[in-house]
């Protein structure tokens, strides 16, 4: 499945899937453009409630490929591919006609990590068309 982040920060987007509370157990895509306009990207697990670590620290892999990325005017947008079905415990597998909780986040301006505390986030609920 191929996906865009965008927002109006300089720093980092996420988006995650399917927590069991809060950001616990969900599946997250979190990515930013360095300084030298390379996307930097990265896997992470919802650790707890408000805690996340990489999926390879975990002993999981990263399956995440990036497909573009820029930075323009303030605003970050990167795109990026997932397998229906990496095979790794701490991905979410997409079925066609599921629906999907899905949480998607920004950081402040200049946050080019993958540790600061959001700026604003939401969530809402997505059918996968069959």
């Amino acid at each position: 499945i191929i996906f865009t982040m965008a927002a109006p920060t300089t720093g980092w987007v996420s988006v995650g899937f399917n927590p069991s509370r809060m950001m616990n157990e969900a599946a997250f895509v979190l990515a930013y453009v360095d300084s030298s306009g390379e996307v930097q990207i990265r896997e992470d697990y919802g650790t707890g409630n408000t805690t996340h670590a990489s999926d390879i620290s975990l002993g999981g892999t990263q399956d995440v490929r990036v497909l573009s990325g820029r930075q323009e005017g303030g605003h970050t947008e990167i795109t990026f591919a997932l397998p229906l079905d990496s095979g790794d415990q701490y991905d979410v597998v997409f079925t066609p006609g599921d629906t999907y909780v899905v949480l998607m986040a920004y950081g402040p301006d200049g946050s080019n990590n993958f540790t600061a505390r959001h700026r604003s986030r939401t969530s809402l609920e997505v059918q996968l068309n069959p």
